[in-house]
């Protein structure tokens, strides 16, 4: 796998160079920022071949040559000390070896317009080449946070499941099964020989009858301590309690989207007002 991302990245770096360089080339062709430097046509666009070449041979000798042997400088997308370092060596050397080509190889004398045009084609070539290293920059940057964007939404989806998970409740002969989030169910409450099961659902309290007994929900309850008894008939979930009374009729506890009121006998009272004053 190593092996293969490295051959991948080599090649995109000879692709990158090479496309440089042709970029060089066409650019020198066209507009002949030096001047016609050649008599025929044949030796000029082999003249601007070397320059493309003298670029292009740089490229290699910084880019990919130079951190293969000392790999602590080829994190080009972390743009430290190293790498700036290398980017100024690409820019100067190149600006350097053109001055000499041009000089001698071309036989035109040096002005201090002539050297400067060198000088920001030179800049212009070594600036693409770090444009295309910034990109790629940011291309790993943003993948990165794609991932760790995933990796949160889906620790935040299991906890959410862990915190809400479905409760299945089903009649004494298993002919009725009603399955419900633990958040949803508002109140339980006895019905003779049936327990009713008040839950919200669109943000409306909605209600179901099961054959069952209070005790044997509460003990399949147990496990969440969200859910208090705290009447002989009525366990409640402390998640909907809003408000809790105490008058000439016994304590009381009203819950959200219910429009009765819960009695909480003395038996239970200290575990309820233990348990709403936890949260």
């Amino acid at each position: 796998m190593n092996r293969n991302n490295s051959l991948d990245e080599l090649i995109a770096n000879l692709k990158l160079i090479f496309t440089i360089g042709i970029g060089l080339y066409l650019f020198v062709l066209f507009f002949q920022p030096f001047g016609q430097i050649m008599p025929f046509l044949n030796e000029q666009l082999l003249f601007n071949a070397g320059l493309a070449g003298i670029i292009m041979v740089l490229m290699w000798f910084f880019r990919i040559l130079l951190p293969t042997l000392y790999p602590s400088i080829s994190e080009f997308e972390k743009f430290n000390l190293h790498s700036e370092l290398l980017y100024f060596s690409i820019w100067a050397f190149s600006s350097v070896a053109f001055v000499f080509y041009i000089r001698y190889v071309g036989g035109i004398r040096m002005s201090f317009f002539l050297v400067f045009k060198i000088v920001i084609i030179c800049f212009a070539a070594t600036a693409a080449l770090r444009s295309n290293d910034e990109r790629n920059s940011m291309r790993i940057m943003l993948h990165a946070l794609l991932d760790k964007n995933r990796n949160l939404s889906g620790q935040i989806l299991q906890t959410a499941i862990k915190e809400n998970p479905e409760e299945v409740f089903t009649s004494e002969n298993k002919s009725e099964i009603v399955k419900l989030k633990t958040d949803s169910i508002v109140l339980i409450k006895s019905a003779d020989n049936y327990v009713e099961i008040f839950y919200k659902e669109e943000e409306k309290v909605q209600q179901k009858l099961i054959r069952n007994t209070l005790k044997n929900i509460e003990n399949q309850l147990k496990k969440h301590a969200q859910f208090i008894r705290c009447h002989r008939t009525c366990i409640i979930n402390k998640k909907h309690v809003y408000d809790f009374k105490h008058d000439y009729a016994g304590y009381r506890l009203k819950l959200s989207g219910f429009s009765g009121d819960v009695p909480v006998s003395r038996q239970y009272l200290l575990a309820v007002k233990e348990a709403i004053t936890t949260g």
